[in-house]
């Protein structure tokens, strides 16, 4: 896309402009090594194989990508490169995800920014699949074309990062219960709360063990990773939940009875109404 407005706005001499830095050459490193390079470094959420970004830059687009990881518990990753060892923007980007992500965690999304051949692409797997449509994919890769052609990749980020946003924060589904727009419902209610309240609130749905000797998944430690205030872990088929945090006014018997009674979104929404 790049190369067609390229060609149509500017001099064909800036057509490969790109990168600049980095040269692809025949003794290039495999591929699977190249992404290597991105788990081990200090900033493992970017691979900048062109060498186009500054540290700082580096260093704060990380940090946003880590944000949009841990509230949303996805793989979240940006790869800058001149060299698609020969294969489609699509394949490279896939092909990159599948080496770097963590393979426990289905969902996340990869932006791969392309000086090949000027084609960027938008790769995204499981949940990101359901809430980023590929209208909003290809929308923001236009959007971003004009600072790419600039080298403003701060600015293009801008356009691009947000695009993650829509997949829901704070409302982890390992269960598959909840409907998307109640994901949507609770996400924003939570994001809500912590813009007016300061308190980020969490839900967690997952299975149980079924071994009673088997120990339960303790909410503490998850509250802890997750890196939020307050957190409501249960398992829809099951009986209780467990709360980790401070919410004095919370009870777990009137929400089993609103649950019970009602149904689980209600009892989410009395969960909620106690945090703010």
């Amino acid at each position: 896309m790049r190369k067609i407005l390229l060609l149509s706005l500017i001099s064909v001499s800036l057509l490969f402009s790109g990168c600049g830095k980095f040269q692809a050459t025949a003794d290039a490193p495999a591929f699977t090594e190249r992404a290597m390079q991105t788990v081990q470094s200090d900033f493992p959420h970017i691979f900048d194989e062109c060498q186009a970004l500054s540290q700082q830059q580096i260093s704060e687009m990380n940090h946003e990508l880590t944000q949009l990881s841990t509230s949303r518990m996805m793989n979240a990753f940006l790869v800058l490169t001149n060299h698609l060892d020969g294969i489609s923007p699509e394949q490279f980007a896939q092909n990159y995800y599948q080496a770097v992500a963590d393979s426990t965690i289905p969902d996340g999304f990869l932006i791969l920014i392309n000086n090949d051949t000027n084609q960027d692409y938008f790769f995204t797997t499981g949940k990101c699949d359901t809430f980023i449509s590929p209208t909003e994919k290809e929308t923001a890769i236009s959007g971003a074309t004009f600072s790419l052609i600039e080298q403003d990749y701060s600015s293009a980020m801008e356009i691009l990062f947000p695009v993650a946003e829509t997949v829901p924060a704070y409302v982890f589904d390992k269960t598959n219960t909840l409907t998307v727009p109640e994901m949507q419902e609770f996400s924003g209610k939570l994001q809500t709360i912590q813009q007016e309240s300061n308190i980020q609130g969490c839900l967690l749905f997952m299975n149980f063990p079924e071994n009673e000797e088997t120990p339960l998944p303790d909410p503490e430690t998850y509250r802890e990773q997750i890196g939020c205030d307050v957190l409501l872990l249960l398992d829809p088929k099951k009986e209780g939940c467990f709360l980790s945090g401070e919410l004095p006014e919370f009870s777990n018997e009137e929400f089993e009875k609103i649950r019970h009674e009602q149904s689980l979104p209600w009892a989410i929404r009395y969960f909620l109404e106690k945090i703010s």
